[in-house]
């Protein structure tokens, strides 16, 4: 995708023009009607436009059937459309129509705003030369199967020709989305059942059996992409539990031999997505199930098809998911070994198909999770170190080939924060604040396009709480309070405007707690009362009765007994740790999966 031009799309007579090879006339049409039919979400909407929403689009079917002369009609709606849409795949790639197009609107609009709409292909194939000629591969709204997921492809469409934060964008749809869905889940229920049973009554009748099977498989398709997008979003677990038992409900009863392949792929990704939610809840023996069940679904695929890139990225999700129950299970070796093979897939994916992005976005995801294995287990910094470095090149390379690509971004971003969290947990604290910096400045960039985004701001206020624990351990009390105080006030604004987001909602508890341990660890002559320190504490049992904030309840505790010491009570104090030191989230583990809390460490103090 390109910037901006100097007239925006609501300043034209179309919102943009849609460049396309009739090869793709099928999804163009339900695109050109989505992005006519989508509504802003009234926190958005711009002053100054007329209506919520984008329309109207020119798409040539629809616009030209009666213009004499289709050349001059083309120019002329081209130069009256704020934005190009280019939809690209192989046929639209070959297609001389789509470059002359593209041609004249940069003639017409030389810094015009020109979106990409991956439908087929990659990015070897699917983009027109004409596209390249500038500015190399463009960003692209990926909105293939098995990808980021059609409506959050849309958003991405949406948001810069409405002129609004991509990431504000997917938060406020979402937030609209989740407030209409337990009416929408009910009413998806009663057809999925319905699809189902006609299906079941009607085998004599194949037409039929045809037509339910595939609404059935749309209503999955939206299931495990849009709808879950959505959810994840908001940090909704109760709704994502609803969707994924309605989903489930179209496979139930059918054994891998009565699917097709593109089924067991399907409910493959679907037990991936339940295992993922059931570990969020602390439900390791289902996440167990589920995964394992997805790992033999996508292993029996990939043994029929071995040299298949899209079979062996499956078959990694798998791996990946059932290494992360047997971690939360405490079964290390298992662990180690499912990471282990998860990233043997994941190298094995980069031979496959060498310069793709997503292979090496996959190698580097494979790397990390070792890393951070070994730090969670032993705090083994120097091996993880090295891993997250591995990691963090293959992020970087990603960047350079997809510039401007805001999902790599902020895997650039996460990557410095690893390896600012290993030299802090090294004791190298220049490193660990080189590289935090170098994260805020990524973050700051992110956010001068739109510095109302919500997304972006949490990641200031996460670098603001890991700025304050780095200068607690340097001996820096004056900034770190600052600095935890400062990011409390922010997340505090945050978790107002959305009080349902459970991470926003952790994220506040985290800043009070670190800020009580900064306290209690000043030297005795400048620490604050107790009274002051306890009113940040707060009630340790109301944490543990969350399962999201387990780690932060158990942390309460271990601070809480801390307090008690320094008052003198150590018999008050080592009662309360009892029942800490044997719980199952200290079983094996040396690092909280989270926050990053040395147990060890936190215990011994």
């Amino acid at each position: 995708m390109s910037g901006g031009g100097d007239a925006g799309p609501a300043a034209a007579r179309y919102s943009a023009f849609l460049s396309y090879s009739h090869a793709d006339s099928a999804f163009v049409r339900w695109l050109h009607r989505k992005l006519e039919s989508y509504r802003l979400p009234s926190r958005l909407r711009r002053a100054g436009r007329s209506g919520a929403r984008l329309a109207p689009l020119f798409l040539d079917r629809a616009e030209l059937s009666a213009g004499p002369d289709l050349t001059r009609s083309v120019r002329d709606a081209i130069a009256a459309s704020g934005a190009l849409v280019v939809v690209c795949s192989p046929a639209a790639a070959a297609s001389a129509w789509v470059g002359r197009e593209i041609e004249l609107f940069r003639q017409t609009h030389p810094d015009g705003l020109i979106l990409a709409a991956l439908h087929e292909g990659d990015e070897h194939n699917a983009f027109h030369g004409a596209l390249l000629e500038t500015r190399g591969p463009p960003i692209a709204a990926d909105f293939r199967k098995g990808h980021e997921g059609r409506r959050l492809a849309l958003l991405k469409l949406v948001a810069p020709l409405a002129g609004v934060g991509l990431d504000e964008l997917v938060q406020r749809d979402a937030q609209r989305q989740t407030r209409r869905f337990v009416a929408v889940a009910a009413s998806s229920a009663c057809a999925l059942a319905l699809a189902c049973g006609l299906w079941a009554l009607t085998l004599d009748a194949q037409s039929r059996a045809r037509q339910e099977r595939v609404r059935g498989e749309h209503m999955i398709d939206d299931m495990i992409g849009d709808e879950r997008v959505r959810l994840k979003a908001v940090g909704r677990l109760d709704l994502l539990e609803a969707l994924n038992s309605q989903a489930y409900a179209y496979f139930k009863g059918r054994s891998p031999g009565q699917l097709s392949d593109k089924d067991n792929a399907r409910r493959a990704e679907l037990l991936q997505h339940m295992a993922e939610d059931d570990i969020e809840r602390g439900d390791f023996r289902s996440a167990e199930v589920k995964a394992r069940q997805a790992l033999a679904d996508t292993g029996a695929l990939l043994r029929a098809r071995p040299n298949d890139p899209d079979r062996v990225y499956d078959h990694a999700q798998s791996q990946f998911w059932f290494a992360s129950v047997r971690r939360r299970q405490g079964d290390e070796a298992g662990a180690e070994a499912g990471f282990r093979a998860y990233a043997d897939l994941a190298y094995r994916l980069v031979r496959l198909k060498p310069g793709d992005a997503t292979a090496r976005l996959e190698r580097a995801y494979a790397n990390s999770n070792l890393a951070t294995l070994l730090l969670q287990r032993s705090l083994d910094t120097q091996h993880a170190q090295g891993l997250f470095a591995a990691a963090q090149e293959d992020f970087e390379a990603v960047a350079r080939l997809r510039p401007g690509d805001r999902d790599v971004e902020v895997e650039v971003e996460d990557g410095d924060a690893w390896l600012a969290e290993v030299h802090r947990l090294a004791g190298d604290y220049d490193g660990a604040l080189k590289y935090r910096l170098k994260q805020r400045a990524l973050i700051t960039s992110m956010l001068a396009s739109d510095h109302r985004d919500f997304v972006t701001r949490s990641r200031v206020v996460g670098n603001d709480l890991a700025l304050g624990r780095i200068a607690t351990a340097r001996g820096d009390w004056n900034g770190a309070l600052a600095r935890l105080r400062k990011a409390h006030d922010e997340a505090t604004a945050l978790a107002d405007t959305d009080p349902e987001n459970m991470d926003i909602a952790q994220q506040v508890r985290a800043i009070e707690l670190f800020e009580a341990r900064t306290l209690m660890s000043a030297p005795a002559a400048r620490r604050p009362s107790r009274a002051e320190v306890e009113a940040l504490l707060g009630d340790c049992h109301a944490d543990a009765k969350r399962t999201s904030h387990a780690e932060l309840a158990a942390f309460c505790t271990i601070l809480r007994a801390r307090l008690l010491a320094q008052a003198g009570d150590r018999a008050a104090a080592a009662a309360l740790l009892a029942p800490v030191k044997s719980s199952p989230l200290l079983n094996g583990e040396r690092l909280s999966e989270l926050w990053s809390i040395d147990w060890r460490t936190e215990l011994q103090n």
